[in-house]
């Protein structure tokens, strides 16, 4: 009953430890030790034990950095916490056979590529989702982070967790041979050479990505020059989504909109971002909005990338932006791809609508193409809300041409709560794997301007109204995470079994040798 009561407290201190590490970055270095306790936990126990300790983790983990789910009710909070912790209680219970290993590289190794096998299965499917990658808690550490641009995110998390695997080694090294009369540096030098060979690996790794970061750096800032640029202006004009939608509430949200934009243009904007569903209507479907719209972008002889709602003639609506010429015509449109499940979209639809708390949803549909825009100053792509979560979407867009991403959101829905800030750290992410400059421009914030090394510019904060202005670098985009993709977590998928079996082979000849078989 003790150990019983021990391992969960350790699980739930994991589970603590991990949610403390996002998205503060004055506490992002908890992730570096939050999973030794799990490690603990699930040493020596058994699949179905194992399971259920990382589900409690998973559970305390999202229960803390999806906190906004109160905003929507509790049995969201907790089902999605459920949830998403329930796949962090499969990954723990693949850990755990690893850890009785006899072996310290299969007890190291084994559980880094079991958890980047995880996360990157975890954001696979309709319901997948990246939103608490161990690598987000480290998206202020700029230097350790660069690596992303060849390893894409996962090669941060297996950093992290190689890290954790090692101290959680080392420490049961020297608490198994620890001697009260020598003291602890006596049992430190008495460990396995192979375990202090692997955890002095897995402490230069982190080093070895933090200097070549730093070189990186570096060596972009010296060739900046060399490079054309481009004045943005993101209008953030914080403004309630909820209201329901008339003719007063369109009449003062566009000409909220438009007053920043004049705004931007005094402060030397070429381009304009208006944020997701900044439009309170059926754009280009309500003719007298459009028509003022187009009239006033021709009339300021700008260019401008509008989110709006948009009803195409199937009478199915889609989550759209549509590019504005100086002419005031519409040039290119683009409609959102990747749909938030339960909330834009409903899964299981035919099923799920039998039952009264489903029969009113409407569904967003999901845009038929990828699209860059073009304009005299730059191309760009595209990405609206919840898709900046999802690294290849990003990867697409640069690798069809464009030369900085514009990413469009609304996240009003979730109030004051740290959901934006997660939201910003997913773009820094996407800006370090492709080189490539990022303009964020939020409803409610927070709207920034992040450079290809992730570095953020400049922001603004939360449910403030204003315009940023702010200018971009256009240096040479794309990195081996555009070409190649995701490639480092299948090679760490791949790997998984490897340790295992030459533990396996190593044993059975050494019985063979000593004439066990």
């Amino acid at each position: 009953m003790r150990q019983s009561l021990t391992q969960i407290f350790l699980a739930l201190l994991s589970g603590f430890l991990l949610g403390i590490s996002f998205p503060d970055s004055r506490f992002s270095l908890c992730a570096w030790i939050a999973l030794v306790p799990l490690f603990f936990a699930l040493t020596g126990c058994g699949m179905k034990r194992a399971f259920l300790l990382s589900w409690a983790t998973g559970f305390c983990f999202f229960c803390t950095i999806f906190q906004w789910g109160f905003l929507f009710g509790v049995p969201v909070w907790l089902a999605i916490s459920l949830l998403e912790g329930f796949f962090m209680g499969i990954c723990g219970a693949l850990i755990a056979p690893f850890l009785r290993s006899t072996r310290s590289a299969v007890r190291i190794i084994s559980p880094a590529l079991v958890w980047v096998s995880y996360e990157y299965l975890r954001s696979l499917g309709f319901l997948g989702l990246n939103w608490g990658s161990l690598s987000y808690s480290q998206y202020m550490v700029l230097p350790l982070i660069q690596i992303a641009g060849i390893t894409g995110m996962y090669g941060i998390t297996l950093m992290i967790v190689l890290f954790n695997a090692s101290v959680k080694e080392i420490l049961t090294g020297i608490a198994l041979r620890w001697n009260s009369g020598k003291g602890i540096w006596p049992a430190f030098r008495r460990l396995e050479r192979e375990s202090v060979i692997l955890a002095l690996l897995a402490l230069l790794i982190p080093l070895a990505s933090l200097c070549w970061g730093y070189g990186r750096i570096a060596s972009d800032r010296s060739r900046e020059h060399l490079y054309p640029r481009v004045k943005i202006s993101t209008i953030q004009p914080s403004l309630d989504m909820c209201l329901e939608w008339d003719a007063t509430v369109k009449r003062i949200t566009i000409a909220a909109l438009e007053k920043l934009t004049v705004r931007g243009k005094v402060e030397g904007g070429t381009l304009f971002f208006w944020p997701e569903s900044a439009v309170p209507t059926y754009f280009p479907n309500d003719f007298k909005a459009t028509q003022g719209i187009l009239s006033f972008a021709a009339k300021h002889g700008i260019y401008l990338l509008a989110g709006a709602p948009f009803m195409g003639g199937d009478l199915h609506i889609y989550n759209s932006a549509f590019l504005i010429s100086p002419q005031g015509t519409i040039l290119e449109s683009y409609s959102k791809r990747r749909l938030v499940p339960f909330s834009e979209n409903l899964p299981w639809s035919p099923h799920l609508r039998r039952y009264s708390p489903f029969n009113r949803f409407r569904d967003v549909w999901p845009g038929a193409a990828w699209k860059t825009f073009t304009t005299p100053a730059a191309r760009f792509g595209v990405i609206i809300c919840f898709e900046s979560d999802f690294p290849y979407i990003a990867r697409i867009n640069v690798r069809r041409g464009a030369q900085f991403l514009a990413v469009l959101t609304n996240d009003a829905w979730f109030e004051r709560s740290s959901a934006a800030t997660h939201h910003l750290s997913w773009s820094v992410f996407r800006a370090l794997e492709n080189h490539v400059n990022v303009v964020q421009s939020a409803n409610t914030g927070i709207s920034a301007f992040i450079d290809y090394n992730g570095r953020i510019k400049s922001s603004i904060e939360l449910f403030r109204r204003t315009v940023l202005t702010d200018e971009i670098i256009l240096q040479p985009t794309g990195t081996l995470y555009t070409r190649a993709g995701d490639y480092f977590p299948l090679l760490c998928l791949l790997a998984v079994p490897i340790p295992w079996i030459m533990a396996r082979a190593g044993q059975k000849r050494n019985e063979g040798e000593n004439g066990y078989c």
